[in-house]
Order: structure tokens, then sequence, then C-alpha cells
């Protein structure tokens, strides 16, 4: 999966878990300061991410994260290991 798939559906999830659908999301979107994540919407997208992509990303993996390319890198690498590992 390239990493531009992978972004598109890492930012369909996050807007779906969003209240305010018709919000602009790019790579570069801050997730408390443009998105307004509180930790609710964290587990939803965490839950979301997983179902979409087969992995267990595991409750802390937004901690330290401040945009959405940190989530799409995360991804990117959790699949990558995966394909790696067979």
């Amino acid at each position: 999966m390239t990493r531009e798939e992978i972004t598109s559906k890492v930012i369909d999830i996050i807007k779906n878990c969003l209240e305010n659908k018709n919000i602009t999301i790019t790579t570069s979107s801050l997730l408390v300061e443009d998105l307004s994540l509180d930790s609710f919407a964290a587990i939803m997208i965490l839950n979301d991410l997983e179902d979409e992509f087969h992995l267990t990303v595991g409750d802390d993996a937004f901690d330290g994260f401040k945009n959405v390319d940190n989530i799409v890198s995360l991804i990117q690498n959790m699949l990558n290991e995966k394909e790696k590992a067979g």
C-alpha cells in the first residue's frame, strides 16, 4: 500500500470520527489544535485504524503525536513490519 493510499484512508477515518465533518484535514493538521481531537475521538480513531489496516495499534499509540502525518508514518511503519514478517 502506498503512502498516499494510507494517508487517504487515515484522513477519512479521522474525518468520520470528528463532529465537524466539513473540516479540511491534511497531513500537517495538528490533532488537538486544528482538529480538536479529544481522548474519546482518539480511541474511536485507533479502533477504526486497527479495523481498516488489520493491525494492533495500542491505546498509547498517539502519545506524543502532533499531526496527522505522525499517524500516517506509524501505520506505514507497522504495515512494512507486518509485510517483512510475512
